[in-house]
């Protein structure tokens, strides 16, 4: 699991420098405070001159230690992919089929795995995980 953890951090790095706009402090990020207790950040609050946030306490940027980002989605590994795999041949399905040819014949064959379109990157099977590893972060 440790395993996992550890290739699931160097893939966030890969994709957040790909899509920067994931730590951006504004709806869905989720941010450390300084209690050390997470939240997600919501609206803006002019009144309060604070965000709403999913633990019902308005947040000051004052009490904000990290901005940790939002959650990562399939469109972020998309781009993160399309930087760093330029003109490379992938299949990438409206199933969530991921789609990786072999060098056998990649045209005809292929590592695949299934993104479940329902879930963040975080909360991904570990065969998904190892795939966009070996695609985003492994020296080819």
């Amino acid at each position: 699991m440790k395993n996992i953890m550890n290739k699931l951090e160097k893939i966030k790095e890969v994709i957040i420098k790909a899509n920067p706009s994931i730590m951006e402090l504004k709806f869905g990020c989720e941010v450390l405070l300084d209690d050390k207790e997470k939240c997600t950040i919501g609206f803006w609050n002019p009144v309060y001159s604070g965000w709403s946030s999913d633990i019902g306490d308005e947040i000051e940027k004052e009490e904000i230690k990290q901005i940790l980002g939002r959650p990562i989605q399939l469109a972020d590994v998309l781009m993160a992919i399309e930087k760093k795999c330029k003109n490379e041949l992938y299949h990438i399905g409206t199933d969530g089929v991921i789609g990786v040819p072999l060098p056998i014949n990649p045209m005809t064959t292929f590592v695949e795995c299934v993104w479940d379109l329902s879930k963040n990157l975080d909360n991904q099977k570990p065969e998904v995980i190892d795939l966009l590893f070996e695609l985003l972060v492994k020296d080819k």
